[in-house]
């Protein structure tokens, strides 16, 4: 069966890409466990990026160096130095957990969720955006009409490439329009997130899965401190509505925010 289907998401050079995958997925021949192991196919498939150092359009090193992969040691190792500032943290305590009123508890550090209105656009717009071809060097998108911005190398000029729409309403889109103004509100802010794909578990055992994306994210604030106001029937803590208000309106969906006692605690 593997065979059925591994072939087609794969390119000429036998190398299984992305949009060969999203396109199965989305015609309907995949299921999850095809996902799971086009995942892993792709992973094991080591690829290496080339470049070459110029200096007056001559040559003067080429390094070729393995590309990271989510799952790939190369991938692991950026992470590790990407989380560095929660290592630089230990396990710091932003207040105590076992106190039981609360007060004058505050705490910087956040773990927060994005969900997701699937009536907002189809499944593959939600992931991969709306895009439109542009042309480097050429802002009108005439290339017989270039005026390049400084800094643009002569031989790029006129090169095609695509770009994401102004307001696309894409996950990555959306979430970099939040973080910019989170970071306008609040100040300087350190962040870990992780985009994941809705999925319900039935009483059957069957993953019933509408596959649109929601956001997991811990948010580290430097500039800012939050009021800690209660803890919920779920045993999770909140801060207070006026500041999660504050947040939530800067995302269009739901937004639930917890507030972390420690490091551990929101990693953990």
């Amino acid at each position: 069966y593997l065979a059925d289907w591994s072939d087609s998401i794969k390119d000429d050079r036998g190398r299984v890409r992305l949009h060969k995958a999203r396109c199965a997925f989305l015609e309907g021949p995949f299921d999850f466990g095809d996902i799971t192991s086009a995942y892993k196919m792709w992973v094991a498939c080591a690829e290496y990026g080339k470049i070459n150092v110029k200096k007056d359009g001559v040559v003067l090193e080429t390094i070729i160096s393995k590309l990271p992969k989510r799952g790939n040691d190369i991938y692991r190792w950026k992470m590790k130095r990407r989380l560095g500032f929660l290592e630089s943290l230990g396990d710091s305590h932003f207040f105590d957990p076992k106190d039981r009123n609360l007060h004058g508890a505050k705490t910087r550090m956040l773990f927060i969720t994005l969900t997701w209105d699937p009536k907002t656009c189809d499944l593959e717009t939600a992931w991969s955006g709306r895009k439109l071809e542009k042309v480097v060097g050429c802002p009108d998108n005439d290339p017989y009409n270039p005026s390049p911005r400084k800094g643009t190398k002569p031989e790029n000029v006129g090169d095609h490439y695509q770009s994401h729409v102004k307001g696309c309403p894409c996950v990555s889109c959306r979430y970099n329009r939040f973080t910019t103004a989170l970071r306008m509100k609040f100040g300087r802010v350190k962040i870990f997130r992780n985009f994941e794909a809705f999925g319900e578990s039935t009483a059957d055992g069957e993953v019933h899965a509408d596959g649109y994306p929601h956001v997991h994210a811990v948010l580290l604030f430097e500039d800012h401190a939050f009021t800690v106001s209660h803890r919920d029937r779920h045993n999770h803590f909140r801060i207070l509505r006026a500041d999660k208000d504050k947040i939530a309106d800067l995302w269009q969906f739901h937004v639930d925010v917890e507030a972390c006692y420690s490091v551990q605690g929101a990693m953990g």
